[in-house]
């Protein structure tokens, strides 16, 4: 393994980028043909990055006949260092955090994640807009309104410290979701329910 400007050598470009987000999300065992072709990028520049990768340790080389094959060696440093980083993409994280912040809440029918983050069109300060549904008869009061405004409260300032959005929540009956938030819940992401 080199160790001279580790971090630099193992992402320093698009393709190895690329290259590194298949080798990490999928067991690797393949051709530089198979992964270029697969990958949409060029045999050379998969060729260099795939050389680069083993002098990492990140993968290795295997002759099967006239073929060479790359292995991805998980018990190296650049795997094991980078494969927690880039095991999700942010918005799936953010997904997961939704899901285990609001997921308590009896009183929540549906929570729907929409607007642009949901639909990848984000700016950098876009919020993360959320659609609150609550149970029939619930109202929106009381020990109920005081936690779950609580609960956003922190999830905002949580989501401003990960991802550098804040939360906006829109809160609904289950009379309101039919007529005023209908194109939300047909478009949205739904998290709880």
């Amino acid at each position: 393994m080199k160790f001279g400007r580790f971090y630099e050598r193992a992402l320093g470009s698009k393709v190895k980028l690329r290259l590194l987000l298949h080798i990490l999300n999928e067991e690797v065992s393949a051709s530089e043909r198979e992964l270029a072709s697969l990958l949409g990028l060029s045999h050379t520049a998969v060729s260099q990055a795939l050389r680069e990768f083993g002098e990492l340790n990140l993968v290795t080389p295997v002759h099967v006949g006239n073929a060479l094959l790359w292995r991805t060696n998980k018990e190296s440093y650049l795997y094991k260092a980078m494969a927690q980083a880039f095991a999700k993409e942010p918005v799936e994280k953010l997904v997961e955090l939704l899901a285990v912040r609001l997921g308590g809440y009896r009183e929540l029918r549906k929570v729907v994640f929409f607007g642009a983050v949901a639909e990848g069109r984000e700016e950098s300060n876009s919020p993360v807009e959320l659609l609150l549904v609550l149970r029939p008869h619930v109202k929106y009061d009381g020990y109920f309104r005081h936690s779950l405004d609580h609960s956003l409260l922190e999830m905002d300032k949580e989501f401003r410290a990960l991802f550098g959005n804040g939360v906006a929540a829109h809160i609904a009956s289950e009379e309101e979701l039919d007529s005023k938030y209908k194109d939300i819940v047909a478009k949205g992401m739904a998290v709880i329910g």
